[in-house]
């Protein structure tokens, strides 16, 4: 009787290692099929980015180079105006100094 025992001891601890096998096996080949879907969602949300840059891409760029331009053309228009009225500046004081040297009497004249 007590080898019969141990062979229904041992049946059992098997039965159970059996049990506990086929759970984790069962929760390996779950968790298997979870990196399965997050990898089929990643290759989907990689084509969509792909695509959405390749459409979007261009224009932005596109978008980008004519403001760059634009800032250039208006720095070159503030650089002209600049230099016309450092000119014009320059001309005026010339202007009065010549107009000052030309009629002494002005030289005091509040206006």
């Amino acid at each position: 009787m007590g080898a019969t025992r141990l062979a229904q001891q041992g049946t059992s601890t098997v039965a159970s290692a059996t049990s506990t096998l086929h759970d984790g096996a069962d929760g390996v080949s779950a968790g298997a099929q979870q990196i399965a879907r997050a990898t089929r969602q990643i290759d989907d949300l990689s084509g969509r980015l792909d695509r959405a840059a390749a459409d979007r891409l261009p224009g932005t760029v596109s978008a980008l180079v004519t403001t760059a331009r634009l800032t250039t053309d208006g720095l070159d228009a503030v650089h002209t105006a600049t230099s016309a009225t450092h000119k014009g500046t320059s001309r005026a004081v010339g202007d009065l100094i010549d107009l000052a040297d030309s009629h002494p009497e002005l030289r005091d004249d509040p206006v």
